[in-house]
This record gives structure tokens, C-alpha cells and sequence, in this order.
């Protein structure tokens, strides 16, 4: 008896001993300790689940737990994305720490999308499905030069289930929009299989009003609709073969068609016409990825390959009524390889990580003349981390690229060397990080077709066959206190440039894509996170830069300066079913190159609630509600100066509701230990 009496104070001796310390280690978390007795004689101690606070910040990177957080039912990734520190999401891109090119990873498997797709790709994966984000700098010499950060999503793994999820929008801009998702996830044994499939019709407007001022005088006035079906299928299936082994495919299907109706205004020293323009686009995207990763031992050491094919085709037809008819078609096919070794070797405080990549792109693009174009880029990289001393870590990589092409007659080779270096420290309040990147971003084949595309009878867009990479140096010190208070300054070298600027010449306004500027940017970012209430959070981000510029075309005039955005989230949690959320931007006038940007302003609301628990939820959200996502800006030159006024159709208000169901035989997160912390 007295050895039992005795356990049974050592037992809850230790809980109190961690309970006490472990605010010492945790600062602002809650323990939750769960005791049963089964008998007198017995005490069984059930679990003890640390729950560590939702948003941090580790080794430069910013991690938020979904599966924890208020967000973790009825949302979308892109909901999460907004809220996380550094990052800018619109309707079109998504920015990291004002660096473009970003790049995303479901569960270790990048997702071959940009832009718009992207989007509508993130904004089809429920926070339901989510273990954890992360956001990353191009902090890794494995990834492409081109690469500006890297969103990576985690989704919980259950065993032993079969789930269901439905998801349904209405949208309502000028015209209706509709958007449809259903996706199946089945995990049992050793096999994981997820299921995807999207349909989207959506209508949009611009219009856009360009005026030439000087010598000469012109104006285009021109109002667009988009017509768009998409219909997209994603396939994921994983498969671990043994303890130390896991393969499997991922393969995306996008079937896009549009119609574009066009009407143009000219006004050519008071010379008034009109002409209607008409595209017809079809593009069907194929995208396979096996991939398979071998576990070494038992420190994390890996060996992973991976090889994916992409296929592009694209027919276009243009039709151009104006005083002459134009009628041209337009067809091309892509086809991309893309194989990748990576070995990781981990010791304790060390570890070494090294690869090679093969990237083969062949286009065929066929207009009057045929356009062919032929990239090889072959890179090799290394990186190495260690701890100095144990608060403090640094990551050093290197990497190689050589990358050649051929268009038409023309064979140009280039090679890279590409550092990146990484010091962070992390303690129980306090994270530093300094990172340099230097990075390349390579033409685009859009950009290099020497072929004119003519948007109207006096304009067109033509690219240069003799474009060179735009050149970075990226330098970031980031700084976060108590995980809710986020500081980032920030330097950027900027080497040739690559942009088409509408130009008018002799009645013609042209856009050609060339190298036209340098650029130097240095700027901070301020992220607050505030919680004042429980039932009250909000997010303030404010971003200042300052810029000056090289301007390759002498008759620019530059107008750099400074400039400064400021983004306002507030979250209302109503009660257990009902959580509100309003969200603001703000972005004053401001100069960049030979540009002077107007101020801008966009307000969005949104109600989520829950009808059903953990089965039924809706959202009501409207976005840019006064309608003040209005661009305009001025580009000056000696000779005249360019006035641009812009609407892309950002007002709308929509409804979605979003069903899950399955069945679980015997679930169980399989990655427990991570969020648990075993005592």
C-alpha cells in the first residue's frame, strides 16, 4: 500500500513539475491534463496535450497551425493565407514579402499552377483538410533561382477513412458566377487516395481607358467580357511500401475555355472609329508527377526523385472587325520534362543536403510563321546546416544553373551561380532571421515571340527573341516578438528589368517587351497581431518602401520615390456558430520608375456559420464594396505622357456553402507528435 501511495505522489509530482516549467518554455499556451481513476488502487494518466499557439515563427519561416486554430472549419486556404504575417493575396497572385514567383507544395508535392489557376486552385482546399501552412523565403539552393518564397501545405492524414467534400458558390459581380467542388479522400493501410474535381463558369468585365498626351494624341477606350468554363480534376495517390519507402503520382487535368468579347474606341487626332475584337481560346493543360522518397535512417535522412510531364495545348481564334478585317489563328503545344534527385543527410546538429535537376521545354507556336522555341536548363545544388551554438542555426547553399535556347536561327547558352544564406535565432519570445538570395528570372516564352499580336487595328503586343534574365539580390532581416509582433526590413537590386510599356508611334501604340530599367527598393514591414478579447483579433500589416531607378529608354523621365500599403484584418467570433470578419486595404499614391501610381482603397466583409457541427457550414462575403479597386496611373516620357484608368470587375458579393461526411472506422492523426508533445 504504501508503494502505491508513493507512485501516486511522484505521478502528480511530475505533472505539477511540467505545468510549472512549462510555462517557462511555452510562453501564453494552455496545458490540458486529462485523469481518470479507474480504482483506488490505481491512477492512469490518459493524456496530457500541450497546445502551443497557433501562429509562430522558426528558422525564418512562418508556421501556422490550422488544425488548432479558429479557422480550422469552414474556411478556404486562401482565408488562412490572408491572415498570415508578410503575405498579400488579390485575386491574381500572391505575394511574399513583396517577392513574386511564389511557388506551393501540398504535402511535400509541388502544385504545377500559376496566377489566376493558383488561386482557384488554393481557394478549393477547405481548412477542414488542413494540418498546418507554412511560409518560406527562397531560403534553399534546391529550389529554382526564379523562385520568390514557397507556400507549403500540410493536410491531416487520418488512417482508416473514407471522407467526403462538397462545395458550392455563387458569385455575383456584374454578371453571375458559379464555382463547384467536390473532392473524396480514402486512407486505409498503407494507402492514401484523394480525389478532386472543380467546375467554374464565370463571367468578368474590364475596362480600360489609355490616353496619350503630347506631340501626338490619342486615346483607346476599351470594355472587355470574359466568358470562362473551366473544368479542373486533380488526382493524388500515395502509396508507402515499406517503413522506409513512399511512392506516388499526382496528376492534374484543366480544361479551359473562354470567349472574349471586346469593343474598341480610337480617337486618332479626332479621327473617331470603332471595331469589335473576338477570341475564342481553348487550353487544356496535362500535368503528371511520380515521386517516390526513401527514408535512410532514423535522423530524417532521405532519398527522394521525382520526374513530371506537362502538356500544353492552345488554339486561339482572333477576329478583329474595323475598317480592315483581320482574322487570325493561332496554335501552340508545350511540352515540359522535368526530373529532380535530392539526397538529405541529417546528424544531430548537421546536415548536408545535394541534388541535380533537368528541366526540357519544347514549344511549337504557330501564327503566319512558325515560332519555335527549345529551353534546356540543367542546375546542381548543395546546401549545409549546423547550429553554431544552440539558439542559433545557419543554412549556406550554392547552386548551378545553365540554361540554353534556341529560337528560330538563334542559340543562346547562359550559366548562374546562385548562393543563398540563411542565420536565424530562436528563443522562448524572440526570432531573428538574416537571409541574402541572389536570383534569376529567365524571359518567358510569351515574352520572347517576336510575333505581333494585335489587341486592335492600330496596337499590338510583340516580345524580343533577345531578352536577357532580370537579375536579384534580395536581402531580408525579419523580427518577431512573442510570435505576435512581426518586423521585416528589406533591400532588393534589381538588374535588367523586363516589361512592354504601351508607346506611341506615329499613331501606333505598341508593346514591346524589352529590358528597360534597374531597380534599387529598400522598405520595412510592420505585422501586429492583436487579441485584446476572446471574442476579438486583428491582424494590421503596413509596408514603406522607398525606390530609385535606371531607365534604359532615355526619353523616360523617372519619377522614383517613396511608397506604402497598409492591410487591416479584424475577426468577430459572435459565438460557437457565427465569426465575422472584415478586411481593408489602403495604398496612397505613389512613383516607381517612370510611373505615378494613384491611391487605392478596397473593403471586404464576410459572415461564416455553422448550421450543422462539423458537417454544414455557409459564408456570405461581399469584396470591394465601394468599388474603389479602381488603378490609374501616369507614364511620363519627354514626348508625352501616358494616362491609364483600369477596372478589372473586383466588386462582388457571393454565397457558399461547404458539406463534409464520412466515415471513420478509426481514425487517428499520424502525426500526432508533432502537435502533441509527448511528455
Amino acid at each position: 500500500m504504501i508503494k502505491k501511495v508513493l507512485i501516486i505522489l511522484i505521478l502528480f509530482n511530475q505533472i505539477n513539475s511540467i505545468a510549472s516549467n512549462h510555462f517557462l518554455l511555452f510562453p501564453k499556451v494552455v496545458i490540458k491534463d486529462t485523469l481518470s481513476t479507474k480504482s483506488q488502487d490505481s491512477l492512469i494518466m490518459k493524456e496530457i496535450i500541450i497546445m502551443k499557439q497557433d501562429l509562430k515563427m522558426d528558422k525564418g519561416d512562418i508556421i501556422f497551425d490550422v488544425w488548432s486554430s479558429k479557422f480550422k472549419e469552414g474556411f478556404q486556404s486562401t482565408d488562412i493565407l490572408k491572415r498570415m504575417p508578410f503575405v498579400i493575396v488579390s485575386d491574381q497572385n500572391i505575394l511574399i514579402k513583396n517577392r513574386d514567383n511564389i511557388i506551393v507544395y501540398v504535402n511535400n508535392v509541388k502544385i504545377n499552377l500559376e496566377g489566376k489557376d493558383m488561386i482557384e486552385y488554393l481557394d478549393n482546399i477547405p481548412t477542414d483538410k488542413i494540418k498546418r501552412i507554412t511560409i518560406s523565403g527562397n531560403n534553399s539552393s534546391k529550389l529554382e533561382s526564379k523562385v520568390g518564397g514557397v507556400i507549403y501545405i500540410t493536410l491531416k492524414n487520418t488512417k482508416n477513412e473514407v471522407g467526403y467534400f462538397l462545395n458550392s458558390s455563387v458569385i455575383q459581380k456584374q454578371h453571375t458566377n458559379y464555382s463547384n467542388n467536390f473532392s473524396t479522400n480514402y486512407n486505409k493501410n498503407n494507402l492514401t487516395l484523394r480525389y478532386s474535381i472543380n467546375l467554374l463558369n464565370n463571367s468578368t468585365i474590364s475596362d480600360i481607358e489609355s490616353e496619350f498626351r503630347g506631340k501626338e494624341s490619342q486615346w483607346l477606350k476599351t470594355f472587355s467580357k470574359v466568358d470562362r468554363n473551366k473544368i479542373s480534376q486533380n488526382l493524388d495517390l500515395d502509396y508507402q511500401v515499406s517503413s522506409n519507402l513512399n511512392i506516388g503520382i499526382n496528376y492534374n487535368l484543366i480544361l479551359n475555355k473562354s470567349n472574349v468579347e471586346s469593343n474598341n474606341q480610337l480617337n486618332n487626332n479626332d479621327l473617331i472609329s470603332q471595331e469589335d475584337y473576338y477570341k475564342r481560346e481553348n487550353i487544356k493543360n496535362n500535368i503528371l508527377l511520380f515521386y517516390s522518397s526513401y527514408k535512410i535512417d532514423s535522423l530524417g535522412s532521405n532519398l527522394s526523385f521525382n520526374t513530371t510531364y506537362l502538356s500544353q495545348q492552345l488554339t486561339d481564334n482572333n477576329e478583329l472587325y474595323s475598317l480592315n478585317y483581320l482574322d487570325y489563328k493561332t496554335s501552340t503545344q508545350i511540352k515540359n520534362y522535368d526530373t529532380k534527385l535530392d539526397v538529405l543527410l541529417k546528424r544531430e546538429k548537421i546536415f548536408y543536403e545535394f541534388g541535380t535537376k533537368i528541366n526540357l521545354t519544347n514549344n511549337a507556336y504557330t501564327l503566319e510563321e512558325t515560332f519555335n522555341f527549345n529551353e534546356n536548363l540543367y542546375s546542381f545544388y548543395a546546401t549545409t546546416g549546423f547550429k553554431i551554438i544552440e539558439p542559433i542555426d545557419i543554412k549556406i547553399g550554392l547552386r548551378y544553373e545553365n540554361y540554353n535556347y534556341k529560337i528560330v536561327e538563334d542559340y543562346i547558352n547562359r550559366n548562374f551561380l546562385i548562393p543563398n544564406l540563411l542565420i536565424s535565432y530562436t528563443n522562448n519570445q524572440h526570432a531573428l532571421s538574416f537571409s541574402y538570395n541572389k536570383r534569376v528570372i529567365r524571359p518567358y516564352f510569351t515574352y520572347l515571340n517576336p510575333h505581333k499580336r494585335f489587341t486592335s487595328s492600330e496596337s499590338f503586343i510583340q516580345g524580343s527573341p533577345s531578352l536577357r534574365p532580370s537579375i536579384y539580390h534580395d536581402l531580408n532581416l525579419t523580427y518577431s516578438l512573442d510570435n505576435k509582433f512581426f518586423f521585416n526590413l528589406y533591400y532588393s537590386d534589381m538588374k535588367q528589368l523586363m516589361s512592354a510599356t504601351d508607346k506611341l508611334n506615329h499613331g501606333v501604340i505598341e508593346k514591346k517587351y524589352v529590358n528597360d530599367s534597374d531597380l534599387r527598393v529598400a522598405g520595412t514591414t510592420v505585422n501586429v497581431l492583436l487579441s485584446p478579447f476572446p471574442w476579438l483579433s486583428s491582424q494590421m500589416l503596413l509596408d514603406g518602401l522607398y525606390s530609385t531607378s535606371i531607365l534604359y529608354d532615355k526619353k523616360a523621365i523617372s519619377k522614383s520615390g517613396f511608397a506604402f500599403n497598409f492591410y487591416l484584418n479584424t475577426d468577430f467570433k459572435i459565438n460557437e456558430n457565427i465569426f465575422l470578419s472584415t478586411s481593408f486595404s489602403y495604398i496612397p499614391s505613389s512613383a516607381s520608375l517612370n510611373v505615378i501610381y494613384k491611391s487605392e482603397s478596397s473593403l471586404s466583409l464576410a459572415m461564416k456559420g455553422t448550421v450543422i457541427k462539423n458537417k454544414l457550414t455557409y459564408r456570405i462575403f461581399a469584396n470591394d464594396i465601394f468599388r474603389q479597386g479602381r488603378k490609374d496611373q501616369k507614364v511620363y516620357f519627354q514626348d508625352y505622357i501616358n494616362i491609364v484608368h483600369s477596372y478589372n470587375d473586383s466588386r462582388s458579393i457571393g454565397f457558399s456553402l461547404n458539406y463534409k461526411f464520412g466515415k471513420k472506422i478509426k481514425s487517428k492523426y499520424s502525426n500526432l507528435s508533432i502537435e502533441r508533445v509527448e511528455i
